[in-house]
């Protein structure tokens, strides 16, 4: 599952579910403040409910060394 985190890190903010009934599934949407309403109005629908939630964001600012932050 890290590496699904660190391939698509450019592309953050976005919320990945977790499922792993039999074998770790991951589902990944972009963020926006939408989504989370969405995700949670699906659940109640009736649709599967993740066994894990990760939301990935990248903090602001950058370090002296011009590397970026995230936060996980």
């Amino acid at each position: 599952m890290p590496y699904h985190i660190v391939r698509n890190i450019g592309e953050a903010p976005f919320l990945m579910q977790v499922y792993s009934k039999t074998k770790v599934e991951v589902e990944r949407e972009k963020e926006n403040v939408d989504v989370w309403a969405s995700v949670k109005r699906r659940w109640k629908e009736g649709c599967p409910i993740p066994d894990g939630v990760i939301l990935v964001e990248q903090l602001d600012g950058d370090d002296d060394d011009g590397s970026k932050k995230w936060k996980i």
